[in-house]
């Protein structure tokens, strides 16, 4: 209602501008030379087309000669050929006015075009943006915009049709007035856009009522939805991918450290957080050594990092004997480990894995054996009697001094 009344009020106000300009122009005429007049009914004619268009082109042309002909009467000095002369530079100027207000007009709906193009293949890459990983969705809003692109948006109904899933605008319809362009991903058709226009217009390109500019228009987002579906789809196999490879790595019962080629930590499975002591997120970026603290369960000496030695050899190191591993909280365990680079084609370390478990009980049931096994050796060496080992064949083993 307001809007109404402000377009109303714009109005009157034009039209009183207009007839104030028309009075001004006449009063000045009946005491001015044509040289001084002239100029003034130009501008008048210029500015009655900015506010009234073509219609107000020809009024004010007609109001021109009727203000030099008030002009010639006035003054009581009527000169026919100097009349028509006068008449002749207003026509020639109002329609000079007139050929460049229709080329302007033309340019202007030209460039509103382009623009509704420019804003339709604009919202896609939006779309893209707030679906990228949902292709159904994807397809069902941009179907929903692209009508908004063409001549005749009102007409306009479009169907997408992708991986045999069939995408339309509301009210879908087909009709004789189409045009098509494939969906081509790896050199492979596999889909493609329809846009119809539900009316008859007229005709513009191709025999066809769709402009030069929305042909290349259907191609440009067939191509553009072929990219976005295919980066779509490789994000979600790298998704897939990620998702199964952290499963593989956190069902795994060892310990696994990945790093990148300067020992910065890019992975660290559950059961490695476990034995550590501390959280992916806390370390992630950290170099390895940091957390990967190893000494000689001997010597109680800090052992070399196997990460540095597989980015300096580019083989694959394991562990000594009696390496020990010191959590963040302070907790020992026996370990065994190894750390095998990651190459790519070139043979070139761009990473590598660590993998270790914890063989303390191991460790220490080896040594409980080594010593009982040193105890009956012992035993049987200084006996006082004579002693002779053989196994289930008979075969002698070994005997003491005594026998």
């Amino acid at each position: 209602m307001a809007d109404n009344f402000s377009t109303q009020k714009n109005i009157i106000f034009d039209r009183f501008i207009i007839i104030i300009s028309g009075v001004f122009v006449i009063l000045i005429s009946l005491f001015a030379e044509f040289e001084i007049v002239e100029p003034l009914i130009i501008l008048f004619v210029i500015y009655a087309s900015t506010k009234y268009q073509k219609k107000g082109i020809i009024y004010a042309a007609i109001f021109a000669v009727f203000v030099l002909g008030v002009q010639d009467l006035y003054s009581l000095d009527v000169n026919l050929i100097e009349f028509i002369f006068e008449v002749f530079i207003i026509i020639i100027a109002a329609v000079y006015v007139f050929h460049s207000k229709t080329s302007i007009e033309k340019v202007n709906a030209e460039l509103k075009e382009r623009l509704k193009e420019l804003k339709c293949f604009n919202n896609i890459s939006k779309i893209s943006e707030k679906n990228h990983t949902d292709i159904p969705a994807l397809l069902t809003n941009i179907t929903a915009e692209i009508p908004a692109g063409y001549q005749y948006p009102e007409d306009c109904c479009v169907l997408i049709e992708y991986d045999g899933q069939e995408y339309m605008t509301d009210h879908f319809e087909k009709s004789e007035w189409v045009q098509k362009s494939e969906i081509i991903i790896d050199n492979q058709i596999k889909g493609y856009i329809e846009v119809y226009y539900t009316k008859s217009h007229p005709q513009e390109f191709n025999n066809s009522p769709f402009l030069k500019e929305e042909y290349d228009l259907i191609n440009l987002l067939s191509k553009r939805i072929s990219s976005i579906i295919k980066m779509i789809e490789q994000e979600n196999n790298l998704r897939e991918q990620r998702n199964f490879l952290a499963i593989t790595l956190n069902s795994i019962g060892d310990g696994v450290i990945v790093t990148d080629k300067d020992g910065n930590i890019k992975k660290l499975n559950q059961e490695a957080q476990n034995l550590i002591k501390c959280n992916i997120e806390k370390v992630k970026g950290k170099n390895v050594t940091e957390i990967f603290n190893i000494i000689n369960a001997k010597t109680r000496r800090a052992v070399d990092s196997p990460v540095k030695k597989v980015i300096e050899t580019g083989k694959i190191v394991g562990l000594a004997n009696h390496t020990k591993l010191i959590a963040k909280d302070g907790t020992e365990y026996h370990i065994a480990d190894s750390a095998s680079p990651i190459k790519d084609d070139s043979g070139n370390v761009y990473g590598v894995v660590l993998v270790f478990r914890n063989v303390t009980e191991e460790y220490h049931l080896r040594n409980e054996i080594k010593n009982k096994a040193e105890i009956f050796s012992n035993a049987v060496e200084e006996a006082p009697f004579p002693i002779m080992l053989h196994n289930d064949k008979g075969e002698v083993i070994d005997v003491n001094e005594v026998w």
